[in-house]
């Protein structure tokens, strides 16, 4: 995606599930750390509280707080919802653009699955809040295929 994704991905998921700064952001590269995490945490702080509070609904939320790469993701996991296509999340940011789509219905991601779990701290948190029945990541981080073919959600 890019870099500063993970400080949109963390601002969007502090203004749809809540909770601090701190729980959503973290230090996975070493060039984040120090001054700079807190720079990152401050902002993810003071976004989130600036625009949770004025916010209508998740999409509000994703249009106040998301870029428009995160929106364009957030669409193409609806787009697939409607389509009946399976979706592979990868990552933190990939995540929090379809956790938008949870906050509004918990059953809209039913046809994604997680595959890669970032080093990130805050994507370990996103995915307990949407539901690790979602995924099939194994403890080294990397997805694991399934003991056997599971039915297709859609």
């Amino acid at each position: 995606m890019g870099i500063g994704n993970t400080t949109a991905a963390a601002a969007l998921c502090a203004g749809l599930f809540g909770g601090s700064a701190e729980m959503w952001t973290g230090a996975p590269e070493p060039e984040v750390a120090g001054a700079a995490l807190e720079t990152k945490r401050r902002v993810v702080a003071e976004a989130a509280a600036r625009h949770r509070p004025a916010a209508h609904d998740p999409f509000d939320i994703l249009r106040r707080l998301g870029g428009l790469e995160l929106a364009a993701i957030t669409g193409a996991v609806m787009a697939a919802r409607l389509g009946r296509v399976p979706v592979v999340l990868d990552g933190f940011a990939s995540t929090a653009a379809a956790a938008v789509l949870f906050a509004a219905d918990p059953h809209a991601l039913d046809h994604c699955v997680v595959a890669h779990l970032s080093a990130e701290p805050g994507h370990r948190r996103l995915l307990e809040q949407i539901g690790s029945n979602r995924s099939s990541i194994s403890a080294c981080g990397s997805a694991k295929p399934p003991a056997r073919p599971s039915p297709s959600p859609c």
